[in-house]
């Protein structure tokens, strides 16, 4: 049987999580990740440039895999001794595994504006939801959202999130999650960000609290399974590697570089950005 060697970068607790759940299936293949499901977990084998996510296992040559273990969905896949048994073909990585940072940060209020103005600069002709930080975040009108409907529906309910103290944050996140394009819906990745931010901006917040809380609840009825385990994943503190270094230049520890994250999906990295963010304005404002 063909023996693929590699290294994987994860964080420790999808790590830990394989090594009590030995026996899984390949529920979805593309050319960009193979999604996995043990026990109740959706995983991704991924391209190590999109750095530790919170249901990823990072690949050096995710497409050399492709091309000799050549899985497919639907066959079974069992994990023994630190590495992957497929019908084709073993994948038997050297382990980088990281643990997650949970460590508060602070946003700088010019370093947030900043963000935002690369953002828009950078976005503006999405099919997604990111042009959105225009109105929200750099009070300039909604021109470039007024004829995608996402934009449209989701507008005001983020504008009561973000600037309303007696928003009714349940009801918010019942409405927007599974809302937009794509395999992870376009406000299921906002709501992702935001949750990511405030967790590391402001943990015990009300705010903070009660957006994990309605995400636990929804996140399962009101999206795709996918979806549903990005969600579930950060609201359970997982770690998203792309999204720390974006903090660490909101917090003026590192240069600020939202290139990395926007290369994410389709749209997907600009609107986990966008709700970061947002995050960060509902600090700063609070």
């Amino acid at each position: 049987m063909t023996v693929f060697r590699d290294n994987i970068r994860v964080s420790s607790d999808i790590f830990t999580y394989l090594q009590n759940n030995l026996s899984g299936d390949v529920i979805l293949t593309t050319s960009k990740g193979i999604y996995l499901q043990f026990s109740s977990k959706i995983l991704l084998l991924a391209d190590k440039s999109c750095g530790v996510t919170p249901i990823g296992l990072g690949l050096t040559r995710f497409v050399d895999f492709l091309t000799v273990i050549h899985p497919l969905s639907g066959q079974s896949v069992y994990f023994c001794d630190g590495a992957f048994y497929f019908p084709n073909g073993i994948l038997k990585p050297a382990w980088d595994i990281v643990k997650p940072n949970t460590q508060e940060a602070t946003p700088w209020q010019e370093l947030l504006r900043l963000c935002a103005e690369q953002l828009a600069e950078q976005c503006t002709n999405t099919r997604g939801v990111a042009p959105l930080v225009a109105p929200l975040l750099l009070e300039r009108p909604d021109t470039d959202t007024r004829h995608n409907a996402y934009c449209k529906a989701s507008l005001p309910i983020l504008r009561e999130i973000t600037e309303s103290e007696s928003c009714n944050i349940d009801e918010s996140v019942r409405q927007l999650l599974g809302l937009g394009l794509g395999l992870t819906p376009s406000l299921d990745d906002v709501m992702l960000g935001m949750l990511y931010g405030l967790q590391r901006f402001a943990p015990k917040e009300a705010k903070t609290i009660a957006l994990q809380n309605a995400i636990l609840t929804h996140a399962p009825h009101n999206t795709n399974a996918i979806s549903a385990a990005y969600l579930e994943a950060v609201a359970k503190g997982g770690m998203f590697e792309s999204l720390d270094n974006v903090i660490r230049g909101l917090s003026g520890t590192t240069p600020l570089n939202i290139s990395p994250i926007l290369q994410i999906g389709s749209s997907s990295g600009s609107e986990m950005l966008l709700g970061l963010l947002l995050a960060g304005k509902m600090t700063m404002k609070g």
